[in-house]
This record gives structure tokens, C-alpha cells and sequence, in this order.
């Protein structure tokens, strides 16, 4: 009787799971040249129906990659970014906007030894308007959470440390929509305040 059960549970699963995948409208794999491995870490759909999808790949070194799918899944373009001087980077968060530009959050190579977070615009044909870090050298900044406020502009959210204080802060970053910092603010956990 058990073993009937095991089979029967086996043939439903098979079932289930051949329905779910004959009810997918399409499916896409990315592989960046070859036997290299390729990360995804957010996908977001712009008001056109199109699908963005960062990441990294280890090919050419950790890259980050940056992909547009149409509304019917074929692949428009692939970008891929770095950190600083050519240096390691990873894509976190994708936000496109309203007005088809599209930016990338992640962390990314500093001028010194760790990583810093990275803010990166792209146009609709996937081209890097510009790009900008915050972050201390000698101290790695994680990247946390992005939105855009009712003015466009970028709301970032970042943890690290401070030149004055071994622990770590968080820090509220504002960027205008040409990745221009407009403000910055610190949260103490010791002092309770920003």
C-alpha cells in the first residue's frame, strides 16, 4: 500500500509540474559567453512592458550585467558595468523609470581596498549616462534599498562605517535623476537620531 502511495504522489508531482511549465508564456536563460557563472539579483517591468534584470557574471572577472527583455521576452540588449578603475561590481536592484531610463544599484570596486555602492543610469537603448559612488575607501559600504520619490529622484539607503566610528551607521543618500548627489543623512544607533 505504501509503495502505491509513493507512486501515485510521484505521478502527480510529474503532472503538476509538467502543467506549470506548459502554462509558461516563455522562459529565457542568460549565459554570458560560455561556462561562466551569471547571478541574477532583481528584475523589475518598466511602464512599456519591457523586463529588466541585474546582476553579475564572472565572465571577463565579476562584472555587473544589466538586461532589457521586450514585453515577449527576446533579449534587446546586455550591458555589463564595473566598479572603480575597471574593478569588480555587482548589479542589486533595477529601477527603471517613467521616462525610460534605467538605474542600477549594487556595490562595486573603490579606490581602495573594498567595496563601495554604486549608483548606475542607463538610456532605453542601454547606454551608461553616467555613474557615481559613496562610500570610504578602507571601509566596505552594503547597499540596502532604493525607490524613487514623488520627484523622481533616487532614495537610497546604505550601511558602512565611518572614518570616526568603528560601527556601523546607516546612511540615507538622495540623487537627482543625473545621479548627482543632493543629500545626505546619517543614522547613529548610539546617538538615536539622524
Amino acid at each position: 500500500m505504501k509503495t502505491f502511495e509513493t507512486i501515485f504522489a510521484i505521478i502527480v508531482l510529474t503532472f503538476a509540474t509538467m502543467t506549470s511549465f506548459s502554462q509558461t508564456d516563455w522562459l529565457y536563460a542568460f549565459n554570458s559567453n560560455g561556462n561562466n557563472t551569471d547571478y541574477t539579483m532583481h528584475q523589475a517591468v518598466d511602464n512599456q512592458g519591457n523586463i529588466y534584470v541585474t546582476g553579475y557574471t564572472t565572465y571577463q572577472g565579476q562584472r555587473g550585467v544589466l538586461l532589457r527583455l521586450n514585453p515577449n521576452g527576446y533579449v534587446v540588449w546586455v550591458k555589463y558595468f564595473t566598479g572603480y578603475n575597471g574593478g569588480s561590481a555587482l548589479g542589486l536592484k533595477v529601477l527603471p523609470d517613467n521616462t525610460g531610463n534605467i538605474y542600477v544599484c549594487g556595490t562595486g570596486a573603490s579606490s581602495g581596498n573594498s567595496n563601495d555602492f554604486w549608483l548606475y543610469k542607463f538610456n532605453s537603448a542601454g547606454t551608461q549616462l553616467s555613474s557615481v559612488a559613496f562610500g570610504f575607501p578602507q571601509f566596505n559600504e552594503q547597499f540596502c534599498d532604493a525607490m524613487f520619490d514623488n520627484s523622481g529622484n533616487i532614495i537610497v539607503a546604505v550601511s558602512g562605517r565611518t572614518l570616526t566610528d568603528s560601527s556601523y551607521n546607516m546612511y540615507l543618500l538622495k540623487y537627482n535623476t543625473n545621479c548627482i548627489p543632493q543629500q545626505l543623512q546619517t543614522y547613529d544607533a548610539g546617538l538615536g537620531h539622524f
